[in-house]
């Protein structure tokens, strides 16, 4: 008998969750064709498969194991944000998440280099002495790895650092009211950067107050623009200023537009460069003589499929050829 696996809620919170179809899908495939991918875990936690396994253990479905080795916790989160980003279409909002999420657990790999006299481009202890002693080699560490990751994805340095801080809020709000980042990291509750960072800094009952509107009112919506979370919690903020004792000036959330019309486009520009690079590396890494033919099937399914919406938004776009 398999032994039971742990779950890490942080190892687990990094992850988007699956839509409800999605799911649907996975227990599907699992009943039919049982559990094919192994569940990858770490110290006996699990790093990656953690629905696949919740599904197994409900079902009685057997299971196989695949066990990784991390030199720490900062490791094997920056592997599952990587795995993350190379396995899901993400939205925007998931995207920064994961991104920024590498780059604090990479910063705190970095540093611990850095702290033995190796750093990130030499392995030279004495030039790292050196680097040290003209300013302060955890910043240098830090902006070099938001340069590294930022040249991974065509962003800039600036950019990736401003996704850790956004990481960062999002974990905060969590921590003070449970269920929400699950919703954000899914898509079902879109909500701004901005945004973010003001209710990383209100107190906890207010953020608690205001995660429990935006749960509720997707029950009834199902999915919420920037929009309207952000009407969502100016009602909050109104009803809980007339019932103070000490009521505060509460335009906090900036006024957001109705509808913005670049905003899905924007979020899909985030994840393409995410896709080629997959698609690059799957090519490049895979022997295609030797892959089985439902996964050639498979494949070739899913590059139909997407060679047909791409050709159809570039179509909308205005950016096919209109011939002679």
């Amino acid at each position: 008998m398999t032994a039971p696996l742990h779950i890490d809620q942080e190892f687990k919170s990094i992850i988007p969750p699956l839509s409800e179809s999605e799911r649907e899908l996975l227990e599907e495939s699992l009943k039919h064709d049982g559990c094919r991918e192994p569940i990858c875990t770490w110290n006996g936690v699990i790093v990656d498969g953690h629905n696949r396994y919740e599904i197994c253990t409900r079902l009685g479905i057997p299971y196989s194991t695949i066990l990784l080795s991390f030199p720490s916790r900062a490791d094997a989160i920056s592997w599952i944000c990587l795995n993350q980003l190379s396995r899901r279409n993400l939205n925007g909002e998931a995207f920064r998440y994961l991104i920024g999420k590498r780059y604090d657990a990479e910063k705190i790999i970095a540093q611990r280099k850095n702290a033995s006299g190796i750093n990130q481009y030499t392995e030279s202890p004495k030039e790292n002495q050196q680097e040290q002693g003209n300013g302060s080699w955890e910043s240098r560490t830090d902006s070099r790895t938001s340069a590294r990751i930022g040249q991974q994805y065509n962003l800039n340095h600036t950019t990736i650092e401003s996704y850790g801080r956004f990481s960062r809020s999002l974990d905060q709000i969590e921590r003070k009211a449970p269920g929400l980042l699950p919703n954000v990291l899914a898509g079902s509750i879109r909500i701004s950067k901005d945004t973010v960072d003001l209710l990383a800094d209100m107190p906890d009952e207010e953020v608690h107050h205001i995660s429990k509107a935006l749960c509720d009112q997707l029950d009834q919506n199902r999915h919420m623009t920037v929009y309207d979370t952000n009407r969502v919690i100016k009602k909050v903020q109104e009803r809980e200023n007339r019932s103070s004792d000490n009521p505060v000036i509460i335009p906090r959330i900036k006024t957001m537009p109705a509808y913005d019309p670049d905003a899905e486009v924007n979020g899909l520009l985030l994840t393409i460069p995410t896709w080629v690079s997959t698609i690059q590396r799957v090519s490049q890494r895979t022997d295609f003589s030797q892959i089985s033919d439902k996964a050639r099937s498979k494949l070739n399914l899913a590059l139909h499929e997407l060679e047909s919406v791409s050709a159809n938004l570039q179509q909308k776009a205005g950016g096919q050829d209109s011939g002679d």
